[in-house]
Order: structure tokens, then C-alpha cells, then sequence
């Protein structure tokens, strides 16, 4: 898009003129510049976080990841049975519908 000024009437107009037929480009900018507003992130926390652990700025020892087996999941030729509830009510039947009447009805021509 692109941002025009003209003038109607003696009075200056700004209006926005299509270049192409899409213009992703522009919507994700917008999309990324409401970003922070919609998400309101604590900057306080996350640089508290980002600091290394001893402030002479040396970096700290890299932590070690490890990998924890599957819990194991129940097997399918033992399956869980629900504990017993109470019935549910019976449901009612639904309301008959009515029809309503529009218009056909009143009016000066009709006898008011």
C-alpha cells in the first residue's frame, strides 16, 4: 500500500492506494508490532532470567539434559472401567415450535 495525500475541496486528504492485490508483508509488520501490546511479556523477570548466574560476567556451567523413559501406558486387553455413576434424569422433549406471522398484517391500506 501506499500513502497518498490529495487534495478535495481545498483541504488536504491522505488515503491509503492498493499496489498489489495482496500485501502480507504489511500484515505480518502490523501483526508483529501489536505483538508485544496483546502479550504484555514482564521485561523485569526476563532479563533476570537472561543475567548469568555470578555477575562478573562469566558464563555459567551448561546444564545437562536427560531423557527420562515412557511412563507406560495401560495396555489395550486391560481396559479401565468407569466407576459407576448415577443414571442421568431423563431429558424433556423439546418445545413445539411456533410460527410467527411477518408482515401481510396492518398497515394504512388495511382498515387502520
Amino acid at each position: 500500500m501506499l500513502f497518498r495525500s490529495s487534495f478535495e475541496s481545498g483541504w488536504p486528504k491522505q488515503h491509503y492506494e492498493k499496489i498489489r492485490e495482496r500485501n502480507e508483508a504489511l500484515d505480518i509488520r502490523v501483526y508483529l508490532t501489536a505483538l508485544p501490546d496483546m502479550l504484555r511479556p514482564n521485561l523485569t523477570a526476563i532479563a533476570k532470567r537472561l543475567k548469568p548466574a555470578d555477575e562478573s560476567g562469566g558464563q555459567s556451567a551448561p546444564k545437562e539434559y536427560v531423557l527420562r523413559p515412557r511412563p507406560e501406558t495401560p495396555k489395550a486387553s486391560e481396559p479401565e472401567q468407569p466407576e459407576p455413576s448415577q443414571p442421568e434424569p431423563p431429558r424433556r422433549a423439546p418445545a413445539p415450535r411456533v410460527k410467527i406471522k411477518v408482515g401481510g398484517g396492518g398497515g394504512f391500506g388495511r382498515g387502520y
